[in-house]
């Protein structure tokens, strides 16, 4: 991990994998063609900022493999912040494929081949709170405190070093269920860092599991909330966007 030359205005932490797209729809044993794409969410936020004429950054382990380098080189390539991406040689980068119409037709799912991956091993070392010395925007989503319990450990000291430095905590919770065993503990280990949140993204879906609300009003009105500071609440179901002024929720 080198110097950097420029400290980035947004920061992202998670696990960018390798995408394989079926070509074809049906069952993945009979598909022989996919397209290779770069995917994660964090990682695509780091890009799109980048896009948009801001500096950022990205942290994450990758393994010491040709999907690594081609993830590193992408990231690169795009101009984000490499400087905080290590190379694991114990761990794999993750992969996952897109089945289409199948087991549901017109509907795609999702196979990952991610435990273990090299991401799952990020940890508290991988955080340097110089590097969030000039940052305006951290972003997070709920991906990656699911991914083990060091992954969720290096998630809370990236929060702590972002808040003292006054850098804004982005958070999507993005609740992918089958990292999590049981909407429980998604609950109680994602409610934390929706507390500290000053943007806050979510959906219907994710509100269910997190507050058992499926109203947006009521939803806006319960999130958790410190009162200390204005903080936004994105909520993609409902194309709705609403600011929380301080006070105005006593959640």
């Amino acid at each position: 991990m080198g110097k950097w030359p420029r400290l980035p205005d947004v920061i992202g932490l998670g696990e960018i994998m390798v995408q394989f797209n079926a070509v074809t729809p049906g069952p993945l044993r009979h598909v022989t063609f996919f397209e290779k794409h770069a995917a994660g969410a964090e990682a695509n936020v780091t890009v799109c900022v980048r896009r948009q004429g801001l500096s950022s950054g990205f942290i994450t382990r990758l393994g010491a493999d040709e999907f690594g380098i081609y993830l590193y080189n992408w990231l690169r390539g795009e101009g984000v912040d490499v400087s905080q991406i290590k190379f694991d040689t114990t761990a794999p980068t993750g992969i996952y494929f897109i089945q289409r119409g199948f087991p549901i037709p017109g509907r795609s799912s999702v196979v990952y081949y991610r435990r273990g991956s090299a991401a799952s091993k990020l940890n508290e070392e991988d955080i340097s709170s110089e590097y969030f010395a000039d940052a305006r925007v951290f972003h997070l989503t709920g991906i990656t405190p699911a991914l083990s319990e060091s992954a969720l450990k290096t998630s809370k000291k990236a929060v702590k070093c972002a808040k003292n430095h006054e850098c804004k905590l982005s958070f999507d919770t993005n609740i992918r269920p089958p990292l999590w065993k049981d909407a429980e503990e998604a609950t109680k280990t994602l409610l934390p860092f929706v507390e500290q949140a000053d943007i806050l993204f979510t959906d219907l879906a994710d509100t269910m599991i997190l507050l058992g609300e499926k109203d947006v009003d009521k939803a806006i009105e319960n999130y958790p909330f410190d009162g200390s500071r204005d903080r936004g609440l994105q909520t993609w179901g409902e194309r709705r966007f609403s600011r929380l002024k301080k006070g105005e929720n006593k959640g």
